[in-house]
């Protein structure tokens, strides 16, 4: 018994000398073949980049709403979410004032309108006592001078009968006083139908002072149809004055922000209510400016509304706003939606990603083979048993693999950081 135990000593001994031999020879065969890694290879596939971006939904017509005037709104007919139709009463101020000054003016303007009929009565008349002078007075009177002419004629002549016979003594002096009478009346009634007829002949005193009537008459009523004018223009300004204080939609729409209540006191310029009119959506975002290389107009997108995030809609990149906000560093995109879906309200927050390139048949590696994308991009390559550090060329970047544009070979394998603890130089073989 006494022997058996170093024997037994011995044996064991024998058998860790053994397994220290043999890992040895392990670890030596593992350095000389190399440490087995999981390697990607370099395949062609289609990359498809893009760019990702929040955005928020808005029409091309917004139309801001305020009151031109101050004053105290006695009404509000609509509220956030309500259709429209142009012209149609969005609110109201109190008009007293307005309404009186409008009544006024009506008042006015019967009273011009009034002044305009008496005036045009007067001118009637002054025109038919100059119609009356010239059309019956004048021919009356140079009728009664052609008359009086001839009983002046018979007179004279009867005169110097009577005279010659009284000579003769054939008639007595009492016959020639007689004549002589007669002949001085039908004088002086041909001076008076003279008289009356120059009167009333053109240029004569009574034609004269019809006509000097007739153009004040027709001055009167210029006079009064300038008052209805006037009358007019204060009863329009006052309907006006009225109209302002009534706001109406201005077109068809939706009725999107309401920052107005019965009893405020507004002021001009302030905005009351805003409506969102009906036409073409477009998405408003803001792009990160890192991006702005990638972007160009005519792009593609698909968005998807935060509210609905199991469906999406087609949308293009429309214009690019030429300017970088310092503060955030953006740029403003405005993409253009042919079919917006009847979910989409203005102002819903969206998400947006814009296809920027799109490479079929590119040889490419995952993202997370390729190291130090941001900078001087480059990979482990597997070369003849050992780990090789190589500089590649990038160009798109998909979601999960980039496209390899130089550096690397169809068929060349990488060796991804996961790998771990393999540098450059290091003996490797590939775990496949």
């Amino acid at each position: 018994m006494a022997g058996g135990a170093p024997r037994r000593r011995l044996r064991w001994a024998a058998l860790a000398v053994a397994a220290a031999l043999l890992a040895a020879a392990l670890l030596i065969g593992v350095r000389l073949r190399g440490r087995a890694v999981a390697a990607v290879a370099l395949e062609r596939t289609e990359i498809v980049q893009t760019v990702v971006a929040t955005g928020r939904v808005a029409t091309l017509a917004r139309v801001e709403i305020g009151s031109i005037v101050a004053g105290t709104v006695s009404e509000v007919a609509v509220r956030e979410g309500d259709r429209v139709s142009r012209g149609q009463v969005l609110a109201r101020l109190r008009d007293d004032e307005a309404r009186a000054l409008a009544a006024q003016a009506r008042s006015g303007l019967a009273q011009a309108e009034a002044a305009v009929a008496q005036a045009q009565a007067g001118a009637a008349a002054a025109a038919a006592r100059l119609a009356q002078l010239r059309g019956t007075t004048l021919p009356a009177a140079e009728q009664g001078v052609r008359a009086t002419a001839a009983e002046l004629e018979s007179a004279r002549r009867s005169f110097e009968r009577t005279g010659a016979l009284v000579a003769q003594g054939m008639l007595a002096r009492a016959e020639l006083d007689e004549a002589r009478r007669a002949l001085d009346t039908a004088a002086a009634r041909h001076d008076r139908e003279q008289t009356l007829a120059a009167g009333a002949g053109r240029g004569g005193s009574e034609d004269r002072a019809a006509e000097a009537a007739l153009a004040q008459a027709e001055a009167s009523v210029a006079q009064a149809r300038a008052g209805v004018a006037q009358a007019r223009a204060a009863l329009a300004a006052a309907g006006a004055r009225l109209a302002e204080h009534t706001l109406r939609a201005p077109a068809d729409g939706t009725v999107v922000a309401r920052a107005v209540e019965e009893g405020d006191t507004v002021q001009p310029g302030r905005t009351l209510l805003a409506l969102s009119r009906p036409g073409r959506t477009e998405i408003v975002a803001s792009l990160d400016e890192k991006n702005l290389a990638l972007l160009a107009p005519g792009q593609k997108a698909l968005v998807s509304a935060d509210a609905y995030p199991g469906r999406s809609f087609a949308a293009e990149l429309a214009t690019l706003v030429p300017a970088v906000a310092a503060a955030s560093g953006t740029v403003t995109a405005r993409f253009a939606v042919p079919d917006p879906p009847a979910y989409l309200l203005p102002e819903m927050t969206v998400s947006v990603e814009v296809e920027v390139a799109r490479r079929p048949g590119a040889l490419a590696l995952p993202l997370e083979a390729v190291r130090d994308l941001a900078g001087e991009p480059w990979v482990l390559a597997l070369r003849g048993g050992r780990a090789r550090r190589v500089p590649v060329g990038v160009g798109a970047r998909g979601a999960s693999r980039v496209e390899i544009l130089s550096g690397l070979a169809p068929g060349d394998r990488v060796i991804p950081p996961s790998a771990g603890g393999v540098g450059d130089g290091d003996r490797v073989r590939d775990a496949l």
